[in-house]
């Protein structure tokens, strides 16, 4: 059974030669197939990709940095139902994204980016460690769509919760970036 996968949205800074696309049944009866987005035809933002799988049904799609950050730490990932000759399209549109504290605070965290809508993702490079911010500037991250939440690890009740896309720059809570007991 073949078919296509267009990928639409991917911004120049995940146009590297790792990037690519992962697909694997939904239900997980077999591995994983990776496709790197260099070897599509990309124009604008855009690949293209032909690939065939033994059988029809729901496939998961996610378009990853690199392919150990395909099953969790990706940027876009659906589930579709997929039969011969059908055409999928995957919006992989990253917006890039800032942390700010408040003007009185000098550091705080780090913090897990917990996505709230989809329980699979973990952060990626950027964040693997937790966010970290210090003052003066905002610390940058590429996010894809979804509901998000910033969590202290260790008061999980402390948290702030951001939509993406957001604002281009998140302004910290007085009350998250405040000091823990344990710290300043």
């Amino acid at each position: 059974m073949r078919f296509t996968v267009r990928v639409v949205g991917v911004v120049p800074a995940w146009r590297t030669e790792t990037a690519g696309l992962a697909l694997w049944p939904a239900d997980g009866s077999s591995g994983l197939s990776w496709l790197p987005l260099p070897e599509a035809a990309g124009a604008n933002g855009e690949f293209v990709l032909q690939h065939a799988l033994p059988r029809g049904g729901e496939v998961v799609v996610a378009v990853a940095s690199a392919r150990s950050f395909a099953l969790h730490g990706y940027l876009s990932r659906r589930t579709v139902q997929v039969a011969n000759g059908a055409t999928i399209e995957v919006d992989a549109t990253a917006h890039r994204t800032g942390f700010l504290l408040p003007a009185d605070a000098r550091r705080a965290g780090p913090f897990r980016i917990v996505r709230s809508d989809d329980s699979c993702w973990v952060p990626m490079a950027g964040a693997a460690a937790g966010l970290t911010l210090l003052a003066g500037a905002p610390q940058w991250l590429w996010l894809g769509a979804g509901r998000h939440t910033l969590v202290d690890p260790l008061q999980p009740q402390r948290q702030q919760a951001f939509e993406v896309p957001a604002p281009a720059v998140i302004q910290l809570s007085a009350a998250l970036a405040g000091a823990r007991a344990d710290r300043p």
